[in-house]
């Protein structure tokens, strides 16, 4: 049961550093392609050593755009959402995970705010697993949510307000010492 909410973030993966890297990325990628194009169809030369036919290179070329596309729109779509509310917590990492899991004090052996590094413990952000460190739903930064689970895994929900975390977190395991 949902009690009242003492703590909710949300995080996108919009105006971080991954969309340059998606950018760097996909320029080059779908720049390539229009050449390719532009040789092929418009001017009529074979494009390349071993040219595909021009349905070929269209279907490389729509095949190239709709991977963009999608991309752009994971980047756009994912949001990791956590709350904290009198008995628990609730968390999401969209698309991945739609709906919210729930983590209550039979699920949880301990449970603290930290800092982190993400590309050595985790191997950067997003939804990660290291069998060393666990699982880890991150979107950027360096601060975490560690939870150890009573089935012995553990989890590390990132965020942006570590401060807030830490003061929700106390609440709860006040409530969790009194029940």
């Amino acid at each position: 049961m949902k009690g009242k909410v003492i703590f909710r973030e949300e995080q996108h993966f919009r105006y971080t550093w991954s969309w340059w890297v998606l950018l760097i990325c996909a320029l080059p990628l779908i720049g390539g392609v229009f050449y390719a194009f532009y040789v092929q169809l418009y001017l009529g030369e074979p494009f390349g050593n071993n040219p595909a036919s021009d349905t070929g290179l269209l279907i490389i070329g729509l095949l190239t755009c709709m991977l963009m596309l999608g991309l752009l729109w994971l980047f756009q779509t994912m949001k990791l959402t956590m709350e904290i509310d009198e008995g628990g917590i609730r968390y999401s990492f969209f698309p991945y995970i739609r709906a919210f899991r729930s983590l209550r004090k039979a699920d949880v052996n301990a449970m603290n705010v930290r800092p982190y590094r993400p590309i050595t413990e985790y191997g950067g952000w997003g939804y990660r697993f290291r069998l060393r460190s666990g699982r880890a739903l991150t979107v950027s930064g360096k601060w975490g949510l560690q939870l150890e689970l009573t089935n012995g895994k553990q989890l590390l929900l990132g965020t942006q307000k570590p401060d807030d975390l830490q003061v929700a977190v106390n609440k709860l395991k006040q409530n969790w010492g009194s029940e």
